[in-house]
């Protein structure tokens, strides 16, 4: 399998590097930002890092699935099948090898984004206030004091739900290009599917948080009070929240991988 996950990364690499050069001309404009304490630079920096943070999520899961598709449609996608390799293991191949992306482009972007704001409180002498800022606006939205362990938790469950999002991608693929093959709209079909998959985790873990009271999931009321609108009443979650999340992904995304991967086997004609 490792050479499959390195075939699949290297094949994949022009984006990526792509995305690091976005990156990267983003941090030297926030360092220049910084240096010369423009306010309208550092803005501009910002905005650049988050939106170049947010397509690096978005790329990697959409080439994850577009390159399945491409291998499910095309002449080199049936040579791959043809390998002396299990269809899950192909299939667990190329969800390894976008997880292992996925995984060090969140690892890395995290320390950049803590070394960026570190650097922008220091240069602007607020370094004390601006973590105790931080935390107190972490733990209002989402009920949880900043640490190591929250930290490693919040990753896991970002990880594992953008992986069931992909392997939820694969599955709508492998129906609409096996058991939907021969009908007209297939493909709109398979999306439709794609989109009912991903609203099942997220349903399935807000029914999980509105267990009866005396349920060790706990329930957190936080009342924001706004002068036109009334009272408005969020519930927001501490760790348990974020654990129900990490298990309904990690329980879904096995499901998908294990239907698509099933199907691969009996229906894939080569």
């Amino acid at each position: 399998m490792a050479n499959l996950i390195k075939y699949e990364i290297i094949k994949q690499k022009t984006s990526k590097m792509i995305l690091g050069a976005f990156l990267l001309a983003a941090e030297l404009l926030f360092l220049v930002g910084i240096a010369t304490k423009r306010d309208s630079i550092l803005s501009l920096s910002i905005i650049a890092l988050t939106l170049t943070a947010i397509a690096g999520f978005v790329l990697v899961a959409v080439e994850a699935i577009f390159t399945y598709y491409e291998d499910m449609k095309k002449k080199q996608g049936y040579m791959l099948f043809m390998t002396p390799y299990s269809e899950y293991t192909i299939l667990g191949s190329k969800l390894l090898a976008s997880m292992i992306t996925i995984v060090v482009w969140t690892i890395f972007i995290g320390a950049l984004t803590f070394i960026d704001l570190t650097m922008m409180a220091a240069a602007f002498n607020e370094l004390d206030t601006f973590f105790s800022m931080v935390n107190q606006m972490v733990h209002l939205f989402f009920g949880i004091d900043i640490s190591w362990g929250n930290a490693l938790l919040v990753l896991l469950q970002m990880v594992f739900s953008w992986a069931a999002m992909v392997t939820s991608g694969f599955l709508a693929i492998t129906l609409a290009t096996t058991l939907f093959v021969r009908l007209k709209f297939n493909a709109l079909i398979s999306f439709v599917i794609y989109v009912v998959l991903n609203i099942i985790p997220m349903k399935a873990a807000n029914l999980l948080m509105k267990l009866p009271k005396g349920s060790v999931l706990k329930e957190t009321e936080v009342e924001i009070t706004e002068s036109m609108s009334g009272t408005l009443q969020y519930y927001t979650t501490s760790t348990e929240y974020t654990l129900i999340a990490f298990a309904v992904s990690a329980v879904f995304g096995i499901v998908c991988f294990l239907i698509a991967g099933r199907i691969l086997n009996k229906k894939l004609s080569l």
